[in-house]
């Protein structure tokens, strides 16, 4: 059996039950009686199916003809059964996502996308997705509920995007969900913090391209304890960043393309290292790109980062006096910065020079 598509199995007396890795809602378990039981396992170690039915006959005192149908049979509907096994396992932040693709149109970038990624899927999954269907006709299931469908391919490909996104994330579990860009150097974060169009995902590229470790270049989860984590999924760059950027990623051209909400995208996957975390946080710094100002880093008060964070549209869920205590501390746990620069070079100097 293909390793893309392990099942779960647990002896029950003499019966084995067989399971999917993941979130059981409305699943039914599988019961196998002895015999089928042990075709199963035959199959398992290699055996191919004319070797299991010549077993199964000798072992069974079966007809050979009824022991052929009875392996026929059985492997059929295990089939069916692993039509939905994960395809993929991948390992954002402290989450493993099982990603199922049905449709070789769909998967070829989505693959691309997610490859550095894919994580051993020995270990239950904490969120599973499934995008069902074809390119033409899709729909998409977070652990089999339905949440969104369409025919257009690259909707397809964009919104599974955002939903690996959102579950890595599990804002219910975190302290709060930046909207920002996240490097890492000598075990701590250094957070790029504003809304669209601040260029902290250009910043972001180029700093790992720089031989920074990549955290995430648009959204960074934190632990209820003030830990970064990262999800290192591919880059998302518009096409107004493709030039810039041409020094850092000389191979941006070959990323896949997506048209997303009426803009083209590309995803190639980070330059550099990444880092999954948990990460202390260095500095919290707040990019503008500006052409016509000098560079400057400037200092800010942590009443000055909290509106900062508040601004760029980060979100904290179900707020409450610990979490309020919580991010309190933690915004005064570090420094923050202004940055203001003409040009991507400008900006790497003067990060550099913030102390780790």
């Amino acid at each position: 059996m293909s390793e893309s598509f392990r099942i779960l199995s647990a002896p029950l007396g003499d019966y084995l039950v067989l399971a999917r890795p993941g979130p059981q809602r409305s699943q039914a378990l599988r019961v196998l009686n002895p015999m089928a039981a042990w075709i199963w396992q035959s199959h398992c170690a290699g055996l191919r199916s004319e070797e299991i039915a010549e077993l199964l006959a000798a072992r069974f005192q079966l007809p050979l003809e009824q022991a052929h149908a009875d392996v026929a049979r059985l492997l059929a509907s295990e089939d069916d059964a692993t039509a939905a096994v994960p395809l993929w396992t991948l390992h954002l932040a402290d989450r493993r996502i099982a990603l199922t693709v049905d449709d070789p149109v769909l998967a070829a970038p989505l693959e691309r996308i997610t490859r550095h990624l894919w994580a051993e899927n020995s270990l239950p999954p904490d969120t599973c997705l499934h995008l069902a269907g074809t390119a033409a006709a899709w729909r998409l299931k977070v652990d089999d509920v339905t949440v969104a469908a369409g025919a257009a391919p690259d909707d397809a490909v964009a919104r599974t995007v955002a939903e690996v996104v959102e579950s890595a994330c599990a804002t219910d579990q975190r302290l709060l969900v930046l909207h920002a860009a996240g490097v890492s150097r000598a075990g701590r974060g250094l957070l790029l913090i504003g809304s669209g169009g601040a260029g902290k995902t250009t910043l972001a590229a180029a700093l790992n391209a720089s031989g920074w470790e990549l955290l995430s270049d648009d959204v960074i989860p934190v632990t209820p304890e003030g830990y970064l984590l990262g999800l290192g999924l591919s880059l998302c760059l518009k096409a107004g960043s493709w030039p810039v950027l041409a020094p850092w990623l000389p191979d941006l051209d070959r990323a896949p393309l997506v048209e997303r909400a009426g803009q083209s995208v590309r995803f190639p996957p980070p330059p550099g290292p990444i880092n999954r975390g948990p990460l202390l946080t260095a500095a919290f710094v707040f990019p503008r790109y500006c052409p016509d100002r000098q560079p400057a880093l400037e200092p800010l008060d942590p009443v000055q980062v909290l509106r900062g964070l508040i601004e760029a549209e980060s979100v904290i869920p179900d707020l409450t006096q610990d979490k309020l205590l919580a991010l309190t501390r933690w915004i005064a746990s570090a420094p923050g910065f202004a940055l203001t620069y003409p040009a991507l070079d400008h900006a790497l100097d003067l990060i550099a020079e913030i102390q780790f």
